[in-house]
């Protein structure tokens, strides 16, 4: 374990997984689980100053070919009361005081709504507060990801809630891929405004599948449904873009981001995170849906990867954040495909996917005419045998 130990502002932790805000960390007993099956750390299911009674069913997931590739739901924050978390985060935080633990507030554009739950937890024992400006289907009174879209707001909201705090207690910023491409400039913002560090992205705006024998929605609640938040394998890409965004535009390692979106203990993507500036990763769906033990495969695989290459977290951190720029720092080398007829399995998989009419098949296999292609790279991409590569054309 302790290959995997980091330290997420000030907070020494065993390793960097943690349970994201949501039904695994909606109350003491659920918070509990989760501390003794390994996570390091917890943020809380968002508190709002009224909370809301959720509607049942809520959550449904997408399928393909018998697997769950995405979950949608439309669940509020918790339904308990600000005082019912001020006694069990101090309970949980006299049974784990080494453990991280966050309470996630969650309100309106009001900010005096803000201060008012934050001063609630002032004196509570919790290490910090995630500001939840990112829920996607809370655009009810103005909430989620309504304010994550406004910078200024952002500011302002994150500037009342530092005012109300002792100096021990972090505050994270909770930020939406819906404010896409400006995902950076708004951390930037809310650090000057006083934030210790930025997580993200949360779910991502979504519509459920709709029957088309019976006509109505596959989630739905008494025969109605609503937009909800999209979450699994299939937001990776928009996360990644939404954490390389944010990490590029602060200091990563003083102001450090918590990263989150499609972790999976079957994927790659929390090495992803970590090698685009992510100190830690939370997951959510994954436990929702394989239980609060799916943490021994993550750190099992976590520590196979940094074993393998022969590397340690912070070693690996921000790596990838160099090979990524704006479209017109990318070089203008003209590149075409070529084939490794060693490789080709003549599957012709290339064929429908050259929009260019370059390539062709005869009884050896593929041809690919070089004045013909384009150099796109759908084709390579495509190719499941590793026969086709991108070269320079003057090769």
């Amino acid at each position: 374990m302790s290959l995997l130990k980091v330290n997420f502002l000030g907070k020494e932790l065993d390793n960097p997984f943690i349970l994201a805000s949501a039904p695994p960390t909606k109350d003491l007993e659920s918070i509990i689980k989760g501390y003794k099956a390994g996570w390091a750390g917890v943020i809380t299911k968002s508190v709002c100053e009224n909370p809301l009674i959720d509607k049942t069913p809520r959550i449904a997931h997408i399928k393909y070919k018998g697997k769950i590739i995405a979950s949608q739901n439309y669940e509020m924050g918790s339904i308990h009361e600000p005082e019912y978390w001020v006694s069990t985060v101090n309970e949980i935080k006299e049974l784990y005081p080494d453990k991280l633990l966050y309470i996630s507030l969650f309100g309106s554009q009001e900010v005096s709504e803000w201060i008012n739950t934050a001063r609630i937890f002032k004196n509570t024992k919790t290490d910090g507060f995630e500001l939840n400006f990112s829920c996607p289907h809370a655009d009810h009174e103005g909430k989620g990801y309504v304010i994550g879209q406004k910078p200024d707001l952002c500011s302002e909201l994150t500037r009342a809630v530092k005012s109300v705090l002792v100096d021990d207690k972090k505050i994270i910023v909770k930020l939406t891929n819906s404010s896409y491409p400006n995902e950076g400039y708004i951390a930037s913002k809310c650090i000057e405004a006083g934030a210790d560090g930025i997580s993200g992205i949360n779910t991502i705006a979504g519509l459920c599948e709709i029957n088309i024998d019976t006509l109505k929605p596959e989630l739905n609640t008494g025969g109605m449904t609503t937009y909800g938040g999209m979450s699994g394998e299939i937001i990776r890409p928009f996360a990644r873009a939404s954490i390389a965004n944010i990490c590029k535009s602060i200091d990563y390692d003083k102001h450090q981001v918590s990263a989150m979106g499609g972790v999976s203990s079957d994927n790659n993507a929390m090495i992803e995170y970590i090698l685009l500036g992510a100190t830690t990763i939370q997951v959510c769906t994954e436990v929702m849906n394989k239980g609060y033990q799916v943490i021994n495969d993550l750190i099992k695989n976590l520590e196979s990867y940094l074993n393998r290459q022969g590397t340690v977290l912070k070693e690996i951190k921000g790596r990838g954040l160099d090979s990524i720029t704006d479209w017109f720092s990318l070089n203008n080398i003209k590149r075409i495909s070529k084939v490794d007829y060693d490789k080709c399995t003549k599957c012709y998989t290339c064929l429908s996917f050259c929009n260019y009419d370059a390539i062709t098949k005869d009884e050896v296999g593929i041809i690919i005419n070089d004045d013909e292609c384009d150099g796109c790279g759908s084709c390579v991409s495509a190719c499941n045998s590793n026969a086709l590569k991108m070269i320079p054309k003057s090769q």
